[in-house]
């Protein structure tokens, strides 16, 4: 084999000395990724937020209430309140009624052709009206101490004015002692209805 001459062999050494250190310089970035690698997979990952004390106590506090056994014995619960009047002439009452306050009849009953009664509906509210068979005589009187409360969802002002174009006599409209707008009226046989609006704040 042929010797290398003095020049060749300083040549090599000089490119060895320039390699090996590129050579670390192009291992440095890979061992620092490796290094990342490690670190992150030692690292704890953060656990999952906990939900707030008060997102959990909200459910909890429903199905409370939801399961909380009710009072025993249990009170009384209605979700409907309708009231029966017995006229004298139940044709006259059902035109005040229907004609004069602006109720509507729902169902009627007949009897060998006459009128014997009619449930009457205005929005949420029912007045039956029935003939009366005279069994308890002719004389005793009607609607002594008996008074019937509605709130309406228009004004009563302008319920006023329609009952005066019908010829209805009523008293009102007018603010009571405790705020509502009231109008008081009295049918024919002595019950009386008070339609009023509440007063609000």
């Amino acid at each position: 084999m042929a010797k290398l001459s003095k020049s060749s062999r300083s040549a090599k050494k000089a490119s060895a000395r320039v390699t090996k250190p590129a050579k670390r310089a192009a291992k440095a970035p890979a061992k620092k990724a490796a290094a990342k690698r490690s670190a992150s997979k030692a690292a704890p990952r953060p656990k999952p937020r906990a939900a707030s004390s008060g997102a959990k106590a909200a459910p909890a506090a429903a199905a409370r209430r939801a399961h909380q056994p009710r009072q025993q014995p249990e009170t009384l619960r209605l979700q409907a309140l309708s009231v029966a009047l017995t006229a004298d002439d139940v044709e006259r009452s059902v035109k005040f009624w229907v004609d004069g306050v602006g109720f509507h009849v729902k169902d009627r009953w007949e009897e060998d052709g006459k009128l014997r009664g009619v449930e009457m509906i205005a929005g949420a509210c029912m007045i039956g009206l029935s003939q009366d068979d005279w069994a308890k005589g002719r004389s005793r009187t009607k609607g002594v101490g008996i008074s019937v409360y509605a709130e309406a969802s228009q004004s009563v002002d302008a319920l006023a004015e329609r009952l005066r174009s019908r010829g209805v006599d009523f008293k009102g409209p007018e603010t009571n002692p405790w705020g509502w707008r009231q109008v008081v009226l009295t049918d024919p046989d002595g019950f009386r209805l008070t339609v009023y609006n509440e007063k609000k704040g």
